[in-house]
This record gives structure tokens, sequence and C-alpha cells, in this order.
């Protein structure tokens, strides 16, 4: 956490990069390419991988509410954020911006590659990891209940995935 905050005016700066992993690079942007091993073993394998990388799926997610941890090193992250004068010129400039993005792509092709492979699992009647978890879903900690039922999407907030203003 602590590493995070620290680090976030050297990753505007692109002195501290963060590699697109290896199981997310591999994808190629191609989240719905059939798998090599379309059974449930080779499923499970492939979701596992994912969620390495990815942390839980909203399957088996456990925590439901807001830490006063998270919440505080948010609040260190943006301060920090406001060390960097001209911020988001130093982003684009240093090419930090442009390595965010393709890690932000990376990590939503990744996400809608476990949810493929999960959706090819149930299909087949696999178990879990190569199908989600039986039970409701968990809602994302950040995600209010109206977001989460559809109510009042048209009216939502832009969020950056790459995680900056």
């Amino acid at each position: 956490m602590v590493g995070e905050v620290v680090s976030g005016p050297l990753k505007d700066l692109n002195l501290v990069k963060k590699d697109i992993p290896p199981v997310l690079a591999a994808l190629e942007g191609q989240p719905y390419k059939p798998p090599a091993d379309a059974t449930c073993t080779g499923l499970a394998k492939e979701v596992v991988a994912l969620d390495e990388v990815l942390g839980p799926d909203l399957d088996a997610a456990t925590d439901t509410g807001p830490s006063a941890s998270r919440s505080a090193a948010k609040a260190l992250t943006q301060a920090s954020h406001s060390l960097v004068p001209y911020r988001s010129w130093i982003r684009k400039l240093s090419g930090a911006e442009k390595r965010a993005e393709r890690l932000a792509a990376a990590l939503l092709t990744g996400t809608a590659r476990r949810a493929f492979l999960k959706g090819l699992g149930a299909a087949q009647g696999c178990e879990p990891p190569a199908a989600p978890l039986p039970g409701p879903v968990q809602r994302a900690p950040d995600e209010s209940p109206e977001r989460a039922s559809g109510a009042g999407a048209d009216q939502a907030p832009h969020r950056d995935l790459a995680g900056t203003p």
C-alpha cells in the first residue's frame, strides 16, 4: 500500500514501469479466441492463471465494503499525485499515459477472457474454477446498489481504468 503511494510520482515520470503480465500479453487483445484446451481441466488452468494476475473474480469476491486502509491509501495516492505539477502533461510527455492505457486494455482483455472461459465451462457443466461459483455475484466494493441494478446507468460518471483522474 505505502509502496504504491510512494511510487505514484515516479510512475508519472515513467521512471517506475509496470509491465503487462505475460499471461495477459499472450492474449494479444483477443479475449474470445477458442482455448487450446477446452476441457474442464484446461479451462480451470487458464482461469487460475488469470486469477493470479487479475485477483478474484466477482463470483469469488469476499470483501463487500470499503475498508479504512483502502480509503487511507486512496487519500494518500491522491495527495501524492498533487506533488507533480502539470501531472497530466508530464504523463503524456514521459510516455506514462500510453503505458497506463496499454496496461488497462490488457487488464480489460484478461477480465473478458476469464468471463468467456467461465461461460464455456458453465456450458460444459464444469466445476469452479472453470465455471462461476454458485450463488449471487458480489458487488464491487465501490459500486452502489443503484449502479449494480442498472438504475441511473445513463448518469454514471466516467471512470478512467488506469486509475488516473
